[in-house]
Order: structure tokens, then C-alpha cells, then sequence
């Protein structure tokens, strides 16, 4: 159960960062 939570926070973060790097070009 550990281990599915960790991966699914892994996984927001990513996809996180990839959304934030255009977003500051466009800015």
C-alpha cells in the first residue's frame, strides 16, 4: 500500500513539472 501511494505521488510531481515548464515559456 506504501509503495502504490509513493508511486502515485511520483507521478503527480511529473506530471506537475511537465505542466509547469510550458506554462512559464508561454509567461
Amino acid at each position: 500500500m506504501m509503495i502504490y501511494l509513493f508511486f502515485c505521488l511520483l507521478v503527480v510531481v511529473k506530471i506537475t513539472n511537465i505542466n509547469r515548464g510550458p506554462i512559464r515559456k508561454l509567461k
